[in-house]
């Protein structure tokens, strides 16, 4: 799910199978099940230049009923990799511009939500839907939550966020906020008279009190993998 001022965003991921543990090359907006469905008809196509049927999906890959093939095919469908005219049986076309609809962005490491932590600077990348990303013209980077300091802002221990990648913050910006020590935090920050506050959003936590900070982005997006059995 990703959380933004007006939309939510439901992302499927397969049991035991999150965004950026796992290090194959799969898109993460596919659960397994389904890039094996797309791989399926991609194969099937090629050698037969037809499409298959639903029940050569369930057959092939074992799946539990036809009911069970289609709902993969739908969701292909719906994040763009298919085309399917449902009246008809065999009219499952590969799309041309299918994933067209992702972004691949840096996925730099891990941030505090919580005490800061020693930043690491990851060089790895993810995939995430195109409509997280506000401005194809700046650059944005990912990174994994730790900690509950902003429960309050639906955002939890575990969650992946987006961040514009800037050095220049307001009063009230959730930032990416390097420390004097190092030290990586996710925050909102509050410039004060003579220090800065970086405050959590959980009121059993106390905002953390510095004298400078360095701003290396800004929240722009979030998003979050559930479980669920195929």
């Amino acid at each position: 799910m990703w959380v933004g001022p007006h939309h939510i965003f439901f992302l499927t991921l397969p049991t035991k199978n999150t965004i950026i543990e796992s290090k194959s090359k799969l898109n993460p907006m596919l659960t397994k099940r389904q890039k094996q469905v797309l791989d399926f008809i991609k194969g099937f196509i090629k050698k037969h230049d037809y499409a298959p049927s639903l029940d050569e999906v369930k057959d092939h890959l074992g799946l539990s009923s036809v009911s069970t093939a289609h709902f993969h095919v739908h969701a292909l469908q719906e994040k763009g990799f298919l085309r399917k005219d449902d009246n008809r049986p065999r009219t499952i076309e590969i799309s041309k511009n299918g994933g067209s609809n992702v972004r691949e962005i840096q996925l730099a490491g891990t941030i505090a939500a919580g005490q800061p932590i020693e930043a690491i600077e990851g060089h790895d990348t993810i995939q995430v839907p195109a409509l997280l990303i506000p401005n194809r013209g700046r650059k944005y980077f990912a990174l994994k939550v730790k900690g509950d300091s902003l429960i309050e802002d639906g955002i939890l221990d575990g969650d992946v966020v987006i961040a514009e990648q800037t050095n220049v913050a307001k009063d009230g910006d959730l930032v990416v906020a390097l420390t004097e020590n190092n030290e990586a935090t996710l925050k909102h920050f509050y410039k004060e008279k003579d220090r800065i506050r970086l405050e959590p959003r959980n009121r059993a936590l106390k905002p953390l009190f510095v004298q400078v900070c360095t701003i290396q982005g800004k929240f722009v997006s979030l998003f979050r993998g559930y479980h669920r059995q195929n």
